[in-house]
């Protein structure tokens, strides 16, 4: 049995699950639930459920979620100026070699989600978090002591499948925390984090590379990681007091997914049952697969492990949205392969300003500046807009959401023209850098409002929804940036950046299309789980 996803105590209403078949709870189990899952001190509030924790105790948990998924990103990108030390140590001469190590990192984000995203939804998000982030800190440790290109390359594609967690489960970590009318400001600055790292990344690796040895970027990298488990235990200090003592715990944190709050639940009063000789089981819950090896329990495995794909392959608004990720993920990674081109190296008939190591990953910061600016506005604008529909028509609709894409669409091929031929007529350097920040802009709007959305409008199986988005926005993030480089060098930066900007413009209307049309097919192709 499936279970229902807590109801919304600022509203006092029980959102609704958009597009998703669910079986109700008897009247007799929400009785002994509620019973169960009362406050202890009589007031009647669910204590367990996310919605009702302390602000500061929900801040906390997802501050941590969203370094996770900018400590992920940002090593997906920091080895790009370190890729000709790298070449150069291991005797390596094609560039498509090289760009691997970035490239299949990027797949290993997009191949992961399919395992971790079912995973999450059986045994709780923490439970993944804390074995990827283990996993992904010693894979850093191996890239650090490589000693040939072709183990940096397993490594790197490794990290990425490991590193996969938190960018295709932080979404879903912030709807379990925050209600849909508030959880605008702390989605914006979840989404901050993986479209930030690939910039912050390459700027902090010109810096170790200037003083030390390339594999300096991944023994820093070890070291940021080993810190996200060790963030757990600090946060858990201040919750876990007892005694006048603070229990202190390893990579330990507040589990978010309520089903699996509620499964919890369930064992500890079937263990208080058992020790004061009671009955065993007082209400009943969803099957625990990992302690059940029943035919059943196989088929909530299959079940759970085929939902992306599923997803994928039988509900056009989830191929749509992710062929969209897709595309302007891949613009990121494009534009990541086209720096070190115009600002340190140029190759061929193409022009460069020459810049040194250090002064070529400032001029990342363009990209940076405008996924920061984005960010605070769709915090803002998106929190007022969602509200305000929500006040007019009487109802949440995940389609609230998508309205913002419009104007990020509008802003992307703008920003891909000034780029481009500011750079192609050797414009002053603020110029093309001025373009970097428009077209972060509208790649962070489009990406939020797209992730926000599939949250909304698949849970509680958001997590596996962003799992299927994350596939194909991989995938591109994979394949484009492998022939990057040849674009830019056989076309110029004015007309590369053009046909980058065209193939934008058909997709302009397409948001307002879905605004229009997506509850219909939502409600045509359900989606049962």
């Amino acid at each position: 049995m499936t279970v229902r996803p807590p109801s919304d105590p600022r509203s006092g209403k029980s959102p609704a699950v958009h597009g998703v078949s669910e079986p109700s709870r008897s009247s007799e189990g929400k009785e002994r639930v509620n019973e169960r899952l009362a406050d202890d001190r009589g007031h009647g509030v669910d204590i367990h459920n996310p919605y009702n924790w302390p602000l500061s105790k929900s801040a906390a948990n997802a501050v941590i979620v969203c370094f996770l998924g900018f400590l992920s990103s940002l090593v997906s990108s920091v080895i790009v100026p370190a890729l000709p030390n790298v070449k150069l140590e291991f005797g390596v001469t094609n560039d498509e070699v090289g760009t691997l190590t970035t490239s299949l990192f990027v797949l290993g984000l997009g191949v992961g989600p399919f395992l971790f995203a079912p995973l999450s939804e059986l045994y709780g998000r923490m439970f993944v978090y804390r074995l990827t982030m283990t996993a992904f800190t010693v894979l850093q440790v191996g890239c650090a002591l490589s000693n040939s290109i072709g183990t940096l390359i397993i490594l790197r594609f490794l990290s990425g499948v490991f590193g996969s967690a938190p960018p295709s489960l932080g979404q879903a970590t912030i709807s379990d925390l925050f209600s849909p009318g508030d959880r605008a400001p702390w989605s914006a600055l979840y989404s901050l984090g993986p479209m930030l790292g690939p910039c912050i990344g390459p700027l902090i690796a010109s810096f170790i590379i200037a003083a030390k040895s390339w594999r300096w970027v991944f023994w820093t990298s070890a070291c940021m990681s080993v810190s996200s488990p060790l963030d757990y235990s600090i946060i858990q200090t201040f919750y876990l007091s007892s005694g006048g003592g603070t229990i202190f715990l390893f990579v330990v944190s507040k589990e978010t997914y309520m089903p699996v709050i509620m499964q919890k639940a369930q064992m500890e009063q079937e263990l208080k049952s058992t020790l004061t000789g009671g009955s065993k089981r007082v209400w009943s819950f969803p099957l625990k697969p990992h302690s059940e090896k029943s035919p059943a329990a196989k088929g909530i495995y299959s079940k759970a492990l085929s939902r992306p794909l599923r997803l994928l392959t039988t509900n056009p608004i989830c191929l749509v949205l992710g062929t969209f990720l897709a595309y302007v993920y891949g613009m990121l990674y494009l534009l990541l392969t086209s720096l070190p081109l115009l600002y340190r190296d140029g190759q061929g008939r193409l022009f460069s300003y020459h810049l040194s190591v250090t002064r070529s990953g400032l001029c990342y910061l363009g990209l940076a500046v405008g996924f920061v600016i984005a960010s605070f506005t769709t915090a803002y604008g998106s929190r007022r807009l969602y509200n305000h529909l929500v006040k007019v028509n009487g109802e949440q609709r995940p389609e609230y959401r998508l309205l913002p894409m419009t104007v990020g669409m509008i802003i992307l091929p703008v920003g891909l023209l000034m780029y481009g031929w500011s750079a192609q007529q050797h414009d002053a350097v603020i110029v093309p850098l001025i373009g970097n920040a428009l077209v972060a802009m509208g790649i962070f709007v489009t990406f939020q409002s797209i992730q926000v959305y599939l949250v909304d409008a698949f849970s509680p199986y958001s997590a596996s929804a962003i799992a299927a988005a994350t596939l194909l926005r991989c995938c591109a993030g994979c394949g484009l940036p492998l022939f990057g480089k040849q674009m830019f060098k056989g076309m110029g930066y004015g007309w590369a950046a053009t046909v980058l900007a065209l193939a934008t413009v058909p997709a302009i209307p397409i948001p307002l299309i879905l605004y229009k049309y997506s509850r219909s097919l939502r409600e045509r192709f359900p989606f049962h789980g």
